[in-house]
């Protein structure tokens, strides 16, 4: 939501107020066209590799996706692969995986 502003992070700054404001959690991932990493703020959980639970629900996130533009936010297949290996074992009966990447054949 920053990347095309000449002052990236006033508007991390303008965006966070705005959502701090609704009083729910607010769960991100960042996108490949985003140039530094948000940090967690007020009711704002970045989930990359992490879990967030509300109710009987497991939220995972995971947010970098194939090479492609140079963004930072983008990792080689194998390095992806091991990183989601590595969050299974989050993974239980009622989880929802949050990506910024597509599925495969999707």
């Amino acid at each position: 939501m920053t990347t095309f502003s000449e002052n990236n992070k006033t508007e991390e700054i303008k965006i966070k107020n705005i959502l701090a404001e609704i009083g729910i959690p607010i769960l991100f991932i960042m996108g490949n066209d985003d140039k530094y990493e948000w940090k967690n703020s007020k009711n704002m959980y970045n989930l990359n590799q992490k879990e967030y639970e509300y109710d009987e629900y497991r939220f995972i996130g995971y947010q970098f996706t194939n090479p492609f533009i140079g963004g930072i936010f983008e990792k080689p297949e194998y390095d992806q692969i091991v990183d989601l290996i590595s969050l299974e074992e989050l993974c239980t009966d009622k989880y929802i995986l949050i990506t910024h990447g597509p599925a495969f054949g999707k």
